[in-house]
């Protein structure tokens, strides 16, 4: 699973899931962020873009 974010790598790297790899993109000048897919992995990634921004408030503390 390629992952654009650096966020939501992040969050996901915090919720234990590894990071398998990490180039750069062909488009842009941007990191890919290369995880295992799975179930898991995806309803993580769910859960971070429905709670996004109370996730950010707690990490700025």
């Amino acid at each position: 699973m390629y992952i654009y974010s650096m966020k939501t790598a992040a969050y996901l790297m915090m919720r234990n899931f590894v990071l398998q790899g990490m180039e750069k993109s062909r488009e842009s000048n941007r990191n890919v962020f290369i995880f295992n897919d799975s179930d898991d992995l995806m309803n993580a990634i769910e859960d971070y873009k429905q709670n996004k921004d109370r996730i950010m408030d707690c990490l700025k503390r």
